[in-house]
C-alpha cells in the first residue's frame, strides 16, 4: 500500500492502515525489512503505538538473521513521530526481558 502524507487527513485511520504505515515509514527511514507487528494500540489522543520487527542483518542460515523490536509511534494522521530499538535477537530465539 501507498500512503500519502496528505491523504485521509479528516478521517481516521484503521489498524490496517496504520500498520502498513508503520511498516512502510520507518522501512524506508531505517532501510530494514518489516517482519511483522507484534503489538498494536491506539491513545485516548488518537494516536498509534507499535511494536514491529524489522530484519536488520540477513544471514545463512536464516536462523542467524539479527532481528530487532521496534516501538513506532504515529500521530493520528499516520506521521511518525518517534521511534527507537527496543531489542535485538536472532531469528528463533526469544527477547530477553
Amino acid at each position: 500500500m501507498d500512503f500519502d502524507s496528505n491523504c485521509r487527513k479528516s478521517e481516521f485511520l484503521t489498524l490496517v492502515e496504520v500498520i502498513a504505515i508503520a511498516k512502510t515509514k520507518v522501512s524506508s527511514l531505517t532501510g530494514f525489512q518489516p517482519l511483522a507487528v507484534v503489538e498494536a494500540n491506539s491513545t485516548e489522543a488518537g494516536n498509534w503505538n507499535l511494536k514491529v520487527e524489522f530484519v536488520e542483518r540477513e544471514a545463512i542460515p536464516s536462523t542467524m538473521d539479527l532481528i530487532g523490536l521496534y516501538e513506532v509511534n504515529l500521530d493520528r494522521y499516520g506521521e511518525v513521530i518517534g521511534y527507537s530499538r527496543l531489542s535485538m535477537r536472532k531469528r528463533g530465539e526469544g527477547y530477553d526481558n
